[in-house]
């Protein structure tokens, strides 16, 4: 008589149960876990890894690579880190004792994703050699391996050599051990799970079939992550089971990041399917495809995209970021609290408030000047949720004196705190365009800035300023050919439109060059955002925030190589013009703003005043008074020197721009 489906349950419940008794009786054995966390170390125990003692496996704590206080701290740091991601979270039963004998892979991983420095760069070759060992010598495959390879993917940015890159390589080792360790649990294993919810806490069975759900859900994840953005394939797709443990892992788990990771693998699977369907790896494909079919499929992924947004949890909308927030904390360097810098003579100092103060004023604006960056600190400030949208419209006087009225509105508005404004007019295989960008820091959205049709229109939530990057990115076309040039203004509408028309005659010659691009972008510099940078040498030369200003960025894009001469000549006389026009009207303010700044323009000279400048002087002086960076370090923009205590031929070597 064939069994009945409970049977079938029952008999697999026995047989889990068994083996995890067996495993924990050995385990007992070599008295890792005291008697008030044995249940829930049972769990983390029940992998088929082969455990040996520490000083058997010489792991990096028995070698003396680091001690048993710096592994502890290590872990702490790792289990504050995973509050926000994390593909394996640890228990707080889960001993530095535990992890050393029985996860010694995932050990190592998390004491290399959380190290820095010397430390870190040894523990990843420890990593990479107990890998091979364990997995191409012995030919291990378990859970510990598995979370090992996935703790130390997550983290590979903060130790990534491009001479040793394997990432793809280490991605598909976990996605085909994933599949040979038959992860996920049996379907009906997870209906015993939903039907005793209630009565499985603090039992090991219970903890050990959500871990080995977890492990699978955030292998996907990764993986899907890595193949992605480097274009490359990989068997494992967003598929029902992904999409059930999705739905399974935050009812049935104790921990609140399984809610927000499923919600990151929700995400990665809507991705996926952008991939499949917009062929980004098929030329051919994207150059048939018309507007309108990719303006259809767009709107649908939007849809979607909403309906996935409106299910999340605030928590998974809230997760991590910075805001968008330049109007109020000023721009990015004022907000860095601590530089690592390896000076000439080969030291290596902080530079903070209290230490090295003089060099943290002058590292706000240091290019090539006084030291080598290996780490700075920054203040970060939460956001939970951002939204940003762009809209590209057909140019007309009309609607780009309407942006610009709204852009100036906003600009002169210190009491704004959560939205910035920025527009732009452009210039596009023979096509006039305006585009309106619009951001929100408190994640509300807001009507478009003018009643008029765009004919492209996108728009994004997220938790962080990439938001921004990404609906700019999309509307604009990449090309590999570039020159810019900036200026800072007040904020004159007038100006922005004559500045404009004045440019087209300059640039309708080129409009047949292939894939050219130009544009004339206005972004602000408000005064709120010019006070937040006083303890920085760019503060006296802004005006020290007495007037609203804005930077005028001109960015022009080409594809051949033979363009070169000409457009960057076309550029340098925008940049002229623009800068002419301002000085005649008497609302040009000096200062150049070094993201944006042409290889050739006095950055230096423009943007620091003279008090300032003689401090920058001295400063150089005392961290680099032999001149190793100006001579050895090229590139860059350089300090400018008094030229009349200079040789001729010192001077005519002397570079004080890129």
């Amino acid at each position: 008589m064939p069994k009945s489906k409970r049977k079938v349950v029952e008999e697999k419940i026995d047989g889990l149960v068994t083996l995890i008794s067996s495993i924990s009786a050995k385990s007992a054995a070599r008295e890792v876990q005291s008697a008030t966390n044995a249940d829930s170390a049972t769990s983390l125990a029940a992998s088929t890894c082969t455990t040996l003692s520490p000083t058997a496996r010489q792991d990096v704590v028995a070698k003396g690579i680091l001690t048993t206080d710096e592994a502890k701290q290590l872990l702490a740091d790792f289990a504050a880190a995973s509050e926000e991601f994390s593909p394996v979270l640890l228990p707080p039963e889960a001993s530095l004792d535990y992890l050393r004998l029985e996860r010694p892979c995932l050990f190592l991983a998390i004491l290399t994703a959380c190290a820095r420095d010397h430390l870190q760069a040894r523990l990843e070759v420890e990593f990479r050699k107990m890998l091979a060992d364990r997995v191409i010598v012995n030919a291990e495959k378990n859970l510990d391996l598995l979370q090992g390879l996935l703790v130390y993917l997550t983290w590979n940015h903060l130790y990534f050599n491009p001479a040793k890159e394997q990432i793809y390589q280490l991605s598909q080792m976990a996605t085909t051990m994933a599949a040979e360790l038959k992860l996920p649990p049996d379907d009906l294993i997870k209906d015993i799970l939903i039907q005793q919810r209630g009565t499985f806490n603090k039992n090991g069975q219970y903890y050990f079939i959500i871990e080995k759900m977890r492990t699978f859900v955030a292998c996907y994840y990764i993986d899907s992550c890595i193949s992605l953005a480097m274009r490359k394939p990989t068997h494992f797709k967003y598929c029902r089971t992904v999409a059930d443990c999705c739905i399974l892992l935050p009812y049935v788990s104790l921990t609140a990041s399984d809610e927000i990771l499923s919600c990151f693998v929700q995400l990665q699977g809507l991705a996926e399917e952008v991939d499949q369907l917009f062929q980004y790896n098929n030329i051919r494909w994207l150059e048939v495809v018309d507007y309108m079919h990719i303006q259809v499929m767009m709107n649908k992924f939007k849809e979607k995209l909403d309906e996935l947004l409106k299910s999340f949890p605030p928590e998974a909308k809230a997760n991590s970021g910075i805001a968008f927030a330049s109007a109020e904390k000023g721009l990015g360097a004022n907000n860095v609290i601590n530089y690592e810098v390896v000076l000439s003579n080969g030291t290596i100092v902080n530079a903070n408030e209290t230490e090295n103060e003089d060099l943290f004023w002058a590292m706000k604006l240091p290019s090539t000047n006084y030291g080598i960056v290996t780490r700075f600190d920054m203040r970060t400030y939460p956001s939970s949720a951002i939204w940003g949208a762009v809209n590209v419209y057909p140019f007309t006087p009309t609607l780009a004196s309407e942006l610009y009225a709204q852009s100036e509105k906003w600009g002169h508005d210190d009491t704004n705190r959560d939205n910035m404004v920025s527009i732009a007019m452009m210039r596009n295989k023979g096509m006039s365009l305006a585009l309106a960008v619009q951001v929100n820091e408190a994640g509300i959205a807001h009507d478009p800035l003018t009643s008029d049709t765009p004919i492209m229109h996108l728009e994004t939530t997220g938790s962080t300023y990439k938001v921004v990057r990404e609906v700019v990115d999309s509307a604009l076309a990449a090309t590999t050919r570039t020159r810019w040039h900036t200026i800072t203004t007040k904020i004159d509408t007038e100006y922005f439109m004559d500045i404009f028309e004045k440019s087209e005659s300059i640039m309708k010659p080129h409009d047949d060059r292939e894939n050219i691009l130009w544009s004339i972008a206005v972004q602000h510099f408000q005064k709120s955002c010019i006070n937040a940078a006083k303890e920085s040498p760019i503060f006296n030369a802004l005006g020290q925030g007495k007037d609203d200003l804005v930077n005028i960025h001109i960015r022009m894009e080409w594809a051949n190589p033979d363009d070169d001469a000409a457009l960057e000549e076309a550029a340098y006389e925008l940049g002229t013009l623009a800068e002419t026009e301002a000085r005649k009207r008497g609302i040009l303010n000096n200062f150049i703003y070094l993201n944006y700044a042409d290889g050739n323009q006095p950055v230096y000279e423009r943007s620091v005043t003279p008090g300032d400048m003689e401090k920058m002087r001295e400063i150089k002086k005392a961290y680099d008074p032999a001149g190793i960076f100006d001579s050895l370090w090229r590139g860059g923009y350089k300090l400018p020197v008094e030229r009349a205590n200079m040789s001729q031929a010192d001077a005519d070597d002397k570079h004080d721009e890129l």
